[in-house]
């Protein structure tokens, strides 16, 4: 890929495409989208602490770190209760369609940042 800002855009645009599959009748389609979104996940999750930590200034690393990885686990916390309550009140559609929407929402603010992200690797 090159540049850290390509691998973040493959990661997630293949995230936002396998996550598509989340509305697929069938049992296999499901599976191998959800392998491909997490491997997109994965390849998101794992740059970004050290795009971070290039954009920081010494001296804040700690702080901003730690800021991070509190927005991490609250995502984590949120993305599983929320879905089971929207769920429960309007089924797996709006669950699937909130997921997309948050995708997306993310992809726009990586296009955003693009020219702020380190091109090394």
């Amino acid at each position: 890929f090159r540049t850290m800002p390509r691998l973040l855009v493959f990661g997630s645009m293949l995230y936002m495409c396998s996550a598509a599959t989340m509305a697929a009748p069938n049992l296999w389609v499901l599976f191998y989208g959800i392998f491909f979104m997490t491997f997109g996940q994965f390849l998101v999750h794992v740059n970004i602490p050290g795009i971070v930590n290039r954009l920081t200034e010494h001296h804040d690393r700690g702080v901003v770190n730690g800021v991070f990885l509190s927005c991490y686990y609250l995502g984590g916390v949120l993305g599983s209760v929320l879905p089971g309550l929207l769920y429960t009140r309007f089924g797996w559609m709006a669950c699937y369609g909130t997921m997309q929407a948050s995708l997306a929402l993310a992809f726009l603010v990586l296009l955003v940042l693009w020219r702020r992200l380190p091109e090394t690797r």
